[in-house]
Formats: structure tokens, C-alpha cells, sequence
């Protein structure tokens, strides 16, 4: 049996049971929490102070990491966070396993299923929109979609690297994945009429 290295989750996977669950399992974890919990550290009895608040004068880029935390008003539950400012002046805030020494990195692990994600829903081929009930053509559907979403990925990343065009306010033209997948169906269009 192998044990699970890590399970990331975004901030609707903040919940406090879960984390309890997490803790009490030894399950380690690494889950961005939304703006607004509060918690208070283990030595002390102050009042619960919000994450926001504490984090106040981070200055973009700037991380600060706590340990032996207790989460929640009522709750208590011991957990470790650490608290990134970015550029944009959002927080990114991780509550994770304390064995986890660079929770940033695990956590930027978890973008490229959410780049899958968008790929085979809203930025790509539309999985939502297809009216399969059939678990056997669900899961045909989903290979033909990874095989074609690998191709995709080739056409943006692999040799010959598609330039993407940032426009004058800084945004790409076009997604990664667009112009992946509008390479591939040139390709494709090219193989035909030759």
C-alpha cells in the first residue's frame, strides 16, 4: 500500500471538518483557505485575530509562515499557514501538514489540473454541453478528450513553440490552450489537402 503524498484542494476544500479530518488521519495537506477565517496561536489566549487583518502589512511578494495555530472561533484546530501577499495584492493563503516545507510549490502543482479542467470544459471542448448519459461513452469521450487535449499541449509547448501576442494592456491574445488548439486543427487541415 503507498500513502498519499498530498492532497491540494482550492478554498472551497477550506472547510474546518475537513481539515480536522486531515489532522486527526495524519493525512497530509496543502488547501488555500478564503479570505475571512480567523485563528489565534496556541500560546496564547488573545482574541481570534482574521488572517486579512494579520497579514496586513505584507508587502507583494512577501510570505510569513506560522506554526502551531489554532484555526476557527469556536473550533480549535492546530494547523500551520502560510500567507503570501502577490502582486495583484490578493492573499494566497495555504493551510497545510507541518512536515510540508515549501507548501507554495505544491500548491502551484495543483494549476495544471486546473488548466485540464478548463480545457475540457469552458476554454476548449466544451464538455458540458455534450448530452452523453452512457458511463462507456462518457469515459470514450474522455480519452478521445486527453488524447486530444495532449495534442494541444504539444502544439503550445512542444518543438516549434507557439508565440502568443500580448496585446498593449499586458493580456495574451489568446489562451495557451486556443492557440494550441488552433495550431492542431491547422495541422490537421494542412494533413488534408496535401
Amino acid at each position: 500500500v503507498h500513502r498519499m503524498q498530498v492532497i491540494m484542494g482550492d478554498k472551497e476544500f477550506g472547510n474546518l471538518a475537513f481539515i480536522k479530518y486531515l489532522n486527526e488521519k495524519q493525512i497530509p495537506y496543502c488547501i488555500r483557505l478564503k479570505d475571512g477565517h480567523y485563528f489565534r496561536m496556541q500560546t496564547s489566549e488573545e482574541t481570534p485575530i482574521s488572517i486579512t487583518r494579520y497579514a496586513a502589512d505584507l508587502k507583494p511578494n512577501q510570505t510569513m509562515r506560522l506554526k502551531h495555530i489554532w484555526l476557527g472561533i469556536e473550533e480549535k484546530i492546530s494547523i500551520c499557514i502560510t500567507i503570501k501577499r502577490l502582486e495583484s495584492g490578493q492573499l494566497l493563503t495555504l493551510v497545510h501538514s507541518p512536515e510540508l516545507k515549501v507548501p507554495k510549490k505544491i500548491y502551484k502543482k495543483r494549476w495544471s489540473i486546473e488548466r485540464l479542467f478548463l480545457g475540457f470544459k469552458s476554454q476548449g471542448f466544451d464538455l458540458e454541453c455534450l448530452n452523453v448519459r452512457s458511463i462507456e461513452k462518457i469515459i470514450n469521450v474522455l480519452i478521445l478528450m486527453s488524447l486530444a487535449y495532449a495534442l494541444v499541449i504539444y502544439h503550445t509547448f512542444g518543438k516549434n513553440q507557439a508565440r502568443i501576442v500580448i496585446k498593449k494592456h499586458g493580456y495574451k491574445a489568446q489562451s495557451y490552450h486556443k492557440t494550441g488548439l488552433n495550431r492542431s486543427i491547422q495541422e490537421a487541415l494542412n494533413a488534408i489537402k496535401s
